[in-house]
């Protein structure tokens, strides 16, 4: 008997399996797969337990786990920021994204305010401090724990679903940043977020973004099953359409001008990934830092890699689809 050919997750499709990867876990193999109809990568094996596991070991050792330590700077440096929200912004897109739907008055200090996933709680931390009314809900305690001991009690150990069948909240806006590429069912989850919205509310998105990339790449995000799922732009669009609510994609040109993006120039080429823990949970060791990352990090700290970052994008970045970036931040709204 022939296997029936996989269904997408996100539009209900025929998708074909791409190839076979190394998973985060060294000796862990997981089969990529893509839609064409809605242009979503996925992973098909079914990897929720290990997952969970994985998590726990990224929240017990997550300083050292490259990809997740730099969180865990965030975390101490919004404390020492005069304007945490500002240092966010200016330090990666995703922030930055946030920023501009403040700026741009789609998020309001009179709205009440949910960060779905919030991790180490340094977002709705800086968020706070900058007078917004959030509260921040993670299904990790571990996460949860330590975010109320670093920033306050505005954060609660919480599923969405339990928030759903209690139906004692609603939200104006629920942030959900790098979190739908995690979720096994994006589409479900995004139905549930919805029934969370008071009317007019919003579901703000980021997550990274396939359509920034050439067509023939097919993973390079977090390798599974951290991300379930590679989402382009039309994948959230179909996400929004089927549930009835509307969506649009925040510009990140601002940003672009003096934030460099690999996808913007012609020397890109797929990365090999390599898994990030050993079979038994240890975080494996890379190699050592070249020259070239060395001197980058020392301009960073020395402030002067955004003056470089300028003047090799004005010279070098291919400024086709320049509103995109690899992460992508999509508003969406409506009422189911």
């Amino acid at each position: 008997m022939t296997q029936a050919q996989p269904l997408c997750n996100v539009c209900f499709e025929p998708a074909k399996v791409l190839k076979t990867i190394q998973g985060y876990k060294e000796n862990s193999f997981y089969d990529i797969l893509h839609c064409g109809q809605c242009d979503t990568s996925f992973i098909r094996n079914d990897a929720s337990a290990e997952t969970e596991l994985i998590y726990d070991l990224i929240y017990n050792h997550g300083n050292q786990v490259p990809g997740y330590n730099r969180y865990y700077t965030y975390a101490d440096k919004v404390l020492e920021e005069h304007k945490p929200l500002h240092y966010l912004a200016d330090t990666e897109d995703m922030y930055w994204a946030i920023a501009d739907c403040i700026e741009k008055k789609i998020i309001t200090k009179d709205m009440k305010l949910i960060e779905v996933g919030c991790g180490l709680g340094y977002l709705s931390y800086a968020l706070h401090e900058d007078g917004f009314d959030i509260m921040g809900i993670d299904i990790s305690e571990k996460a949860i724990s330590k975010a109320r001991q670093k920033y306050g009690d505005y954060y609660k150990c919480m599923d969405i679903y339990k928030m759903v069948e209690e139906g004692n909240e609603q939200f104006d806006i629920i942030l959900l940043t790098e979190v739908i590429e995690h979720v096994t069912d994006p589409v479900d989850f995004i139905e549930a977020l919805s029934m969370l919205l008071n009317p007019g509310g919003k579901i703000i998105i980021t997550t990274p973004n396939k359509s920034a990339y050439p067509p023939q790449v097919s993973w390079d995000t977090e390798l599974p099953p951290v991300h379930h799922y590679w989402f382009s732009e039309k994948s959230i669009r179909t996400i929004a359409s089927n549930l009835k609510l509307t969506c649009r994609f925040v510009d990140f040109s601002p940003f672009n001008k003096d934030h460099l993006d690999k996808t913007k120039f012609s020397r890109y080429k797929e990365p090999e990934r390599k898994p990030v823990l050993s079979s038994t949970g240890n975080v494996l060791a890379h190699k050592p830092k070249t020259r070239k990352e060395k001197v980058s990090m020392l301009l960073r700290k020395l402030n002067v890699m955004k003056i470089i970052s300028r003047v090799w994008i004005s010279i070098k970045a291919n400024k086709e689809d320049w509103h995109r970036r690899q992460t992508m931040c999509a508003i969406l709204s409506g009422e189911l």
